[in-house]
């Protein structure tokens, strides 16, 4: 999979305003408005898998065009 830095900072953002709907109100973000905070261990297990998720696209990803501000991204 050809992935790059801001298409997985995007998702990595997505996925926290998901996990955290008040915070994303509170930033302007209202497409999880009617929601509240899910503390369930079935919610916290699948938020583990997507970060691992994440992770891989992160170790897979080519850093070698990156620039300084990417890399730190």
């Amino acid at each position: 999979m050809t992935d790059s830095i801001g298409a997985l900072a995007d998702d990595y953002y997505r996925a926290y305003l998901a996990a955290n709907p008040t915070e994303a109100h509170l930033l302007g973000h209202y497409e999880h408005a009617a929601e509240f905070e899910d503390s369930s261990r079935a919610e916290e297990d699948r938020q583990i898998a997507g970060l691992r998720a994440l992770r891989v696209r992160a170790v897979e990803l080519d850093d070698a065009g990156l620039d300084a501000a990417q890399l730190v991204t």
